[in-house]
Order: C-alpha cells, then sequence, then structure tokens
C-alpha cells in the first residue's frame, strides 16, 4: 500500500486552479487558487539609546529656584517645601 496525500485542495498544474483531492482520487471540483496574501509590511526600525544614556525627551526640565525673600533667606525650597 502507498502513502497518498490526505483530501484537500491542491494545484492542479493549471496556472489559477485547484482541484479536489479526495484522498484516493482527483474528483471534478474546481475552484481559483487562492490569492497569495501580500508580504507583511516593512518594520521601521527605532533608535534605542546606548546604556547609560536617556532620550532627550526623558530628561526632566530643570526649573530656577525662587528669588529669596528679603533678608537673603528663601521662604521655599525649588521642590516647594516650605521652611
Amino acid at each position: 500500500m502507498s502513502a497518498s496525500a490526505p483530501p484537500g485542495w491542491y494545484d492542479t498544474g493549471v496556472p489559477g486552479e485547484q482541484g479536489w483531492w479526495d484522498g484516493l482520487a482527483w474528483t471534478p471540483h474546481r475552484r481559483p487558487a487562492a490569492a497569495v496574501p501580500p508580504p507583511p509590511a516593512p518594520v521601521t526600525p527605532v533608535a534605542v539609546p546606548a546604556a547609560g544614556t536617556a532620550p532627550a525627551s526623558a530628561t526632566p526640565a530643570v526649573t530656577a529656584a525662587p528669588a529669596p525673600a528679603p533678608g537673603g533667606v528663601p521662604s521655599t525650597w525649588a521642590g516647594g517645601t516650605r521652611w
């Protein structure tokens, strides 16, 4: 006994046509060949910062400390905490 392909739609050798193989013989059933899906879109590479560095967008903004109050002592820390 020889091995046979399982039942299914297979190319018949006619461009754009598939036929039904029942596991033993070809049947008269035909259909257009399945469309081949287009290849996936290329992936756009993303720049990765080197180890130990951060992208410019991740750098926190630097704010100036408030002007000192009269007498030379600031009334708050730069972070907003009162003395």
